[in-house]
């Protein structure tokens, strides 16, 4: 916990920022009562002092002395430094100089470096970032509300372009323009990515602003997608009951637009999570009773793949590996009938899983292998690693090779 900075601390400072600028007892008693130990907004005083040469006309606050500090910009400088403000906490060059026009950019930019409103980024080289983020807040609060969704949206469409994979960054500024309907497909993006990551309250804050919000013409794979995502969300915190009402509103939304395989994937994933996450088995087996009937009824085919993959997992917690192996040959079969190499590299992979958790930890690493290869075979790291993380780490940990599992 940082404390105030005591006043001999805070005379140290002045001396050392003023050099030969002499201060009374009146203005140094003024500063020491404004400043309240606090060495930003120190360093601020000491900066208009040096430029004002008198504590006269100093605000009396830090966000009053922030505001004064970008005034007294000139007007390309402080346009500069107020549409870099909506960027982020930090922000590229070239992200600047497609938002403002000007040749001497790179000059403005330099100054800004010079008088301490820009650094260079802590973090990542090559960018830059407000010396203090209260100087951006300041530098932000500044442009009219009209003026920021307007830079919002381009800053949105420029990342579009540029940065296509930076989906939480675009999707943020979309939002903040208020276009709702451009920020939809980022936000099932970032979401998805978010809960990759492990970062499920981004992911869960992205996938409900996503459904608050959906277009009226949006995709509706987009719209399953946001649903799913955040039941998964939910599951993996876990909170089975938010998980449980996500899905069963994508059962509701594919009933009210004639969409079944969407209720087919509701069905799929409340039984999935109320076996793994409830430990409900009898509930569990019921929701896949259902996804199987509807799938079969409507031709569901990925549905009925989803199903006995499913079920496959259920079968193996219930402690009935025969059935576990019936579910996971009729994935493999309908994988192959659809020429789908993505499933059978999770049917294999759910196999292994299903494998280790019934102890039979040598069949497990064959079936391993063989989605490894598979996985490769279609040029993809993630699932790559995918497999290396969830399968052959599962199957070390339950051989009891608790440091090579980590």
């Amino acid at each position: 916990r940082l404390t105030p900075l005591t006043d001999e601390s805070v005379k140290a400072l002045l001396t050392d920022l003023l050099g030969d600028l002499d201060l009374d007892a009146t203005e140094l008693s003024t500063i020491l009562s404004r400043a309240a130990g606090n060495p930003l907004f120190i360093e601020e005083i000491a900066a208009s002092l040096g430029e004002e040469g008198t504590i006269d006309g100093v605000p009396d606050s830090l966000a009053g002395v922030l505001a004064a500090r970008l005034d007294r910009l000139n007007d390309q400088a402080r346009l500069v430094a107020q549409v870099s403000s909506v960027l982020g906490t930090e922000f590229r060059r070239e992200t600047i100089a497609a938002l403002v026009a000007g040749e001497n950019l790179s000059s403005i930019v330099t100054g800004l470096l010079r008088e301490g409103v820009f650094i260079e980024s802590r973090n990542t080289p090559g960018r830059l970032q407000f010396r203090h983020a209260l100087l951006q807040d300041a530098a932000y609060e500044s442009v009219l509300l009209k003026t920021r969704r307007r830079l919002h949206g381009e800053v949105a469409a420029h990342l579009e372009v540029t940065q296509p994979h930076e989906a939480a960054d675009i999707a943020r500024h979309f939002v903040a323009a208020e276009d709702f309907e451009r920020a939809f497909p980022h936000l099932v993006e970032a979401g998805t990515r978010a809960t990759r990551a492990m970062a499920l309250a981004d992911a869960i804050r992205d996938f409900r602003l996503a459904i608050e919000r959906v277009p009226g013409d949006a995709d509706a794979e987009l719209i399953e997608r946001a649903h799913l995502g955040l039941g998964e969300a939910y599951a993996l915190l876990p909170d089975l009951s938010e998980s449980a009402a996500a899905f069963q509103r994508l059962f509701d939304y594919g009933e009210q637009t004639q969409r079944p395989t969407a209720q087919v994937a509701a069905l799929n994933q409340l039984g999935f999570t109320t076996a793994t996450v409830g430990g409900d088995i009898a509930q569990a087996n019921e929701y896949l009773k259902q996804a199987k009937i509807l799938a079969e009824k409507v031709g569901d085919e990925r549905g009925l793949i989803e199903y006995h993959m499913n079920a496959c997992m259920v079968a193996s917690f219930d402690g009935d590996p025969l059935a576990a192996v019936e579910h996971d040959k009729k994935t493999a079969e309908l994988g192959e009938a659809l020429g789908d190499d993505r499933i059978r590299v999770e049917g294999l992979r759910r196999r292994a899983m299903n494998q280790a958790l019934i102890l039979e930890f040598e069949q497990a690493s064959a079936s391993l292998e063989l989605a490894t290869a598979a996985a490769g075979a279609l040029g993809s790291d993630r699932l790559v690693a995918e497999l290396e993380v969830l399968g052959r780490g599962l199957i070390r940990y339950g051989r009891g090779d608790f440091e090579a599992a980590i």
